[in-house]
């Protein structure tokens, strides 16, 4: 889901659910468009299940992320 905070900066969330062992993970993110061919994106992902036994996303740390995706012709 992305809700726009202003025309140029966005705030996005990703949820993965593993329906098997009932894990989750979360991944919040900041976006801003820094021009028309740019686009700054930082975020993290938050991992939520058990440990023992091992399931899919509980074994994800958290993890954070910065990123910039530039477009050109």
């Amino acid at each position: 889901a992305t809700y726009q905070l202003h025309p140029l900066v966005s705030l996005e969330t990703l949820t993965l659910w593993n329906v098997r062992d009932h894990s989750v993970l979360l991944g919040p993110a900041l976006s801003y468009s820094a021009s028309g061919a740019a686009t700054l994106r930082a975020g993290t992902f938050f991992g939520f299940g058990a440990k023992t036994p091992l399931t899919e996303y509980g074994a994800v740390p958290n993890t954070g992320y910065v990123s910039l995706a530039w477009f050109f012709d």
